[in-house]
């Protein structure tokens, strides 16, 4: 284990470690020049990761786990709730949260929770949902029932919005909607999910920082929301408010989506990625954005993906968990706060069955069923008080994956 105690980040807004201000803390490299202006982010920039059954979700600064009998544990900083027990205090380990309820899908965004119950939609933390200029509504501590009816089979949280594929596979979003991430052909912000525009039926849906994605059951997919670096992978330039069609012939089984990116794995195992490129995140060993799918550099193969605000990870075949992008909290796990161009080994000799990339973080749980966090730890959760920094994998509060039954 290698942490890196650093008091002095405490106030430093991320905006400024990411902007490459003077400092010894963790600078994104330079690489030809200046930092990427798409990565001077804040910490309303989060992607959402969903999983359905079991497993872990990552958000900016909490994660969760899934269990297979249904139940939800969290741990991380809990400063709007975003860990559903009923407080706002800071956990190092898995808490289970309030209600005692039974849990089918699951997703971690912007200091936010949802997930499925008998198929509606139950959320806790910060509130989703206002307009640009309004003020914030209150955190929910425990979880709530979004507004509006209709039951749902996954869900996937965003930055401050979301989104939730209904049984017949339409996709049905809330939340804001300035770049037209809810997909409904307006830019109004919704309260209550509202259906994606089109006949498109997909399997699984993904939402970034300010857009979202979804992929149909022949392999295609379809993007809506900001295109300011080519994260929707469409030939045509600007935001969307109607699902485009991503360019080029290759189809996918698996996507996920970033801050301002996009990624996709084929059926033989094979990683591409599109959008914004800063500190290498596409992977494909250059830091030149793309509006179109490409492949990740190197010749791993890969069995599932997981994409973060600005780094990107997989599991081999062989269950061994590679990341690539930016590094500058350790959340590629290789022990250096080296950005990666391409992926590249989280350090030990583990095996991994499953992972979620947060913010700047990075969860697993190991075939030994041993639940390890890497990366920005800003509460100190994991691995005691101030802003600390994991270089590599770490045990969660002596927990298990098994933690929550």
């Amino acid at each position: 284990m290698r942490v890196e105690w650093l008091p002095w980040m405490s106030w430093i807004p991320i905006t400024l470690l990411l902007g490459g201000s003077p400092g010894s803390g963790p600078q994104p490299p330079t690489l030809d020049g200046p930092p990427p202006v798409e990565d001077v982010v804040t910490e309303h920039a989060q992607p959402g990761i969903d999983v359905v059954g079991s497993g872990v979700v990552s958000g900016f600064d909490h994660s969760c786990r899934l269990s297979e009998a249904g139940v939800v544990s969290c741990w991380g900083a809990n400063d709007r709730g975003q860990l559903g027990d009923g407080t706002n205090e800071p956990r190092p380990g898995p808490v289970e949260i309030a209600g005692g309820l039974s849990v089918s899908a699951l997703s971690a965004g912007h200091k936010r929770t949802c997930g499925l119950v008998e198929g509606r939609i139950h959320c806790w933390g910060m509130q989703t949902g206002r307009a640009p200029g309004e003020p914030a509504a209150p955190p929910q501590l425990t979880p709530t029932p979004v507004p509006g009816g209709g039951t749902f089979t996954s869900v996937s949280v965003g930055t401050q919005h979301a989104c939730a594929l209904a049984e017949n596979g339409s996709a049905h979003c809330w939340g804001r909607n300035h770049a037209g991430e809810l997909g409904d052909g307006t830019n109004e912000s919704r309260l209550e999910p509202v259906p994606v525009v089109g006949d498109h039926r997909f399997t699984s849906i993904s939402v970034g920082g300010d857009h979202s994605c979804g992929l149909t059951s022949e392999g295609r997919v379809f993007c809506w929301g900001s295109n300011d670096f080519g994260e929707l992978g469409s030939e045509e330039s600007g935001p969307s408010s109607e699902p485009r069609a991503v360019q080029g012939d290759v189809t996918f089984e698996q996507i996920d989506t970033g801050l301002n990116r996009t990624c996709g794995l084929t059926s033989d195992g094979v990683v591409h990625c599109w959008g914004a490129n800063g500190h290498g995140a596409l992977g494909d060993g250059t830091d030149e954005s793309r509006p179109e799918p490409a492949a990740v550099a190197g010749d791993v193969r890969f069995s599932s993906l997981t994409v973060g605000a600005l780094h990107v990870c997989g599991l081999s075949t062989d269950g061994i968990a590679h990341c690539w992008g930016f590094n500058g909290f350790g959340e590629l796990g290789d022990g250096t706060t080296e950005s990666r161009l391409e992926p590249t080994p989280v350090a030990g000799e583990r095996t991994f069955t499953d992972l979620a990339a947060g913010a700047y973080r990075t969860c697993g749980v190991t075939g030994e069923n041993a639940l390890l966090c890497w990366g920005r730890d800003p509460s100190g959760a994991i691995a005691g008080a101030g802003v600390i920094r994991l270089l590599e994998p770490t045990p969660v509060g002596g927990a298990t994956a098994g933690v929550g039954r």
